[in-house]
């Protein structure tokens, strides 16, 4: 049962981009004649999340629950990797560029962390002004 409740709780946890990070991190840089595209491509990406958010029947059996919420973690990953793709070939200017690699970085920490099953062992996000230990670390959330 326990390994189950833990399952569930790791699958249901999705890189989930809230209106205030993404307004945080991209919002300053959105030029005036970006504006109704970057808006268009973040509510796009929120209808397509808010899909994966619907109940799920308690009759099912509990596989069929775990399959259900796998493929809904799947499915996330894919609108979050959609939406920073999108933004990415948006503008070419190189803090657009480093804003959606923070978006990425700091979403993705934090996905880590709320799944993260050894609590003394938290993902911390301190890349800070180094350029090494940003893409390092960039680059590591990428490919895994």
């Amino acid at each position: 049962m326990f390994v189950y409740g833990l399952m569930i709780a790791t699958f249901s946890v999705k890189p989930l981009c809230t209106p205030a990070q993404f307004n945080e991190t991209i919002g300053p840089l959105v030029e005036y004649d970006q504006e109704l595209i970057v808006r268009a491509i973040f509510e796009q990406y929120g209808d397509d999340t808010r899909r994966l958010s619907a109940p799920i029947d308690e009759k099912l059996p509990r596989k069929k629950k775990l399959e259900i919420e796998l493929e809904r973690a799947v499915e996330a990953d894919e609108h979050f990797e959609t939406l920073l793709t999108s933004l990415e070939v948006l503008d070419s200017r190189q803090e657009w560029q480093h804003a959606v690699a923070k978006l990425r970085r700091d979403i993705l920490l934090e996905e880590r962390n709320a799944s993260n099953p050894w609590m003394n062992a938290p993902w911390v996000n301190f890349t800070g002004n180094d350029a090494t230990v940003t893409a390092a670390v960039n680059a590591f959330l990428i490919q895994n």
